[in-house]
C-alpha cells in the first residue's frame, strides 16, 4: 500500500512537471509600477480630501519609486563608469524625507489646532462677499479651521431700504460664493443696515480719542 500510494505521488509530480509550461500563470505586476500608479494617484486623491494621512502615504510610496529610480540610475552610471554616485542619490533622498516629514507634522499639528486662516484666504472671502450685487460693505471677518473644517463669520452692510426678503437672499448669495470656492465651510453672516455700522464706528472713534485724551 505504501508502494503504491508513493508511485502515484511520484507520477502526479512528474505529470505536473511536463504540464507546467502549458498551464495558464498569472501575469506578475512590478512592485515599482504598482508603487509607480500609486504615487502618481495619491496628489489626486489628496486635492480632493485634504487628507494628511493620503500625503503621508504618498511620500512613502514616492520615496520608494525614488530609492529603485536611484538604484537603477547608479548602476547604469557604474556601467559606464561613473562609480560612487549612489551615496549622493541617498543623501537626496534623505533629505527630501526629512522636509516632506516636518511639512507634514506641521500641517497635523496645525490641524489639531484650530487656527485663523491666512491673510489671503480672508482677503478672498472678503472678495466674494463684497461681488455680490447689494453688498455695501463688509466687517467683523472671523475665520477659524478645526481639522478639516473651515468656519467663517463675518457681518454685511446692506442699505437700510432694504427689504428683509432682498436681505436675506443677498446673504444667500454671498453663503453660496463662498461655499462654492470652499467646500464644506461652515458659514454664518449677519446683515447689518449701514447706517448702524457707521454709528457704532463713530462711536468706537470717540471712545478711543477719549481714551488717549485722557492719558
Amino acid at each position: 500500500m505504501k508502494r503504491r500510494t508513493s508511485s502515484i505521488s511520484t507520477t502526479s509530480r512528474r505529470t505536473g512537471a511536463i504540464l507546467r509550461p502549458y498551464l495558464p500563470r498569472a501575469f506578475p505586476t512590478p512592485s515599482w509600477w504598482a508603487r509607480g500608479c500609486r504615487s502618481s494617484s495619491a496628489p489626486r486623491s489628496r486635492k480632493t480630501t485634504g487628507s494628511t494621512a493620503i500625503r503621508a502615504d504618498a511620500l512613502h510610496y514616492l520615496t520608494d519609486l525614488a530609492t529603485n529610480a536611484s538604484i537603477l540610475l547608479a548602476l547604469g552610471l557604474g556601467h559606464f563608469g561613473y562609480d560612487g554616485l549612489d551615496p549622493l542619490f541617498a543623501l537626496g533622498i534623505a533629505v527630501y524625507i526629512l522636509k516632506s516629514a516636518w511639512e507634514i507634522g506641521a500641517e497635523a499639528v496645525s490641524l489639531l489646532m484650530d487656527h485663523e486662516l491666512p491673510a489671503e484666504t480672508k482677503q478672498r472671502i472678503v472678495e466674494l462677499a463684497r461681488e455680490q450685487h447689494g453688498v455695501l460693505g463688509v466687517h467683523d471677518l472671523r475665520t477659524r479651521q478645526s481639522g478639516h473644517t473651515i468656519f467663517v463669520q463675518l457681518h454685511l452692510e446692506l442699505a437700510d431700504s432694504l427689504p428683509l426678503a432682498v436681505a436675506h437672499a443677498i446673504g444667500d448669495a454671498v453663503e453660496s460664493a463662498i461655499e462654492n470656492e470652499f467646500p464644506g465651510a461652515e458659514i454664518l453672516i449677519h446683515q447689518d443696515p449701514v447706517s448702524a455700522v457707521a454709528q457704532e464706528r463713530r462711536r468706537m472713534l470717540a471712545h478711543q480719542m477719549g481714551e488717549r485724551a485722557g492719558r
